[in-house]
């Protein structure tokens, strides 16, 4: 198969949500993203089968590559070669019109595959790693703690805008990246998404959001400073378990940095058990 990697357009979101839909959600909803930092491959008619663009995460930029699964191994392996190398071009220009005021540029290691594709690009390992958890709802679920006088957790539809903007102020300030109110409204149309919020009165003092298909998925679980140390995200966490079985899911995943001691001791102590397979988190080394 002959293609093309070429700047992506708006014409190319339609195809792109066949091909990966949270991809397709950044590309659409995430204001963080350079618009020249995204690229596709397209065939000989112009149909899209790939894309790539740099994205920021925690204050760093990642590297995402995806493409039709249809695609034969070594084509496959091929696109991502030229797509990858477009986006450290990229990068690298970044790099120079900013006097080297850029963030990292980072590629999670899924495997050995992963490994040597980004070894080969110029990526090396900062001993970073993301560790994975799964926890069986199906057994028995932990207790939702005594919490405080006047905390309250609840399940938080956000209607409003002024709700979802609150909810927007307190992320941001605890996760470091700029989640917008477009990517807010994408993730609360996807599949059984739902968020879990604690509140002092009627101020949010912390929040846990999930989602997913087959398997839940919880993240973005935070409590805000000046609250912690009082079982609010052990409660958050509890009660999002509870919910994922009452929509019908037997497994929930989470995910967690591999330096972030009190967030795999919630995980354990809450019944998560630590998966087989890893993600590494490789930087470019110009």
């Amino acid at each position: 198969m002959n293609y093309t990697v070429r700047p992506f357009r708006e014409a190319d979101l339609e195809p792109l949500h066949a091909i990966d839909t949270g991809t397709w959600g950044h590309f659409k909803w995430d204001r963080t993203i350079d618009p020249l930092s995204r690229f596709c491959a397209a065939d000989e008619r112009d149909r899209l089968i790939g894309a790539g663009a740099l994205m920021y995460k925690d204050a760093n930029l990642v590297m995402t590559i995806v493409h039709l699964s249809s695609l034969p191994e070594d084509e496959a392996y091929r696109l991502k070669v030229q797509l990858a190398d477009a986006l450290v071009h990229r990068y690298r220009k970044l790099h120079e019109e900013k006097a080297g005021g850029v963030p990292r540029l980072l590629a999670r290691i899924r495997n050995e595959q992963d490994r040597d594709f980004y070894e080969g690009r110029g990526f090396r390992p900062t001993g970073h790693l993301i560790s994975l958890y799964l926890r069986n709802v199906s057994a028995s679920l932990p207790p939702i703690p005594q919490l405080p006088p006047g905390i309250e957790i609840r399940p938080w539809p956000m209607r409003s805008a002024a709700e979802k903007e609150a909810y927007l102020e307190a992320d941001r300030a605890v996760l470091r990246n700029d989640y917008s109110m477009e990517m807010l409204n994408y993730m609360q149309g996807g599949p059984v998404w739902f968020v879990m919020a604690a509140f002092h009165g009627d101020t949010l003092i912390g929040s846990s959001m999930s989602w997913g298909t087959e398997i839940g998925i919880t993240e973005r679980l935070f409590t805000l400073p000046g609250w912690r140390r009082q079982g609010i995200a052990k409660g958050l966490l509890a009660a999002s378990l509870r919910q994922h079985r009452e929509i019908g899911r037997t497994h929930v995943s989470a995910a967690v940095s591999g330096t972030n001691e009190a967030g795999i001791a919630l995980l354990r102590d809450s019944g998560f058990e630590r998966e087989a397979r890893e993600i590494r988190i490789y930087e470019y080394c110009l």
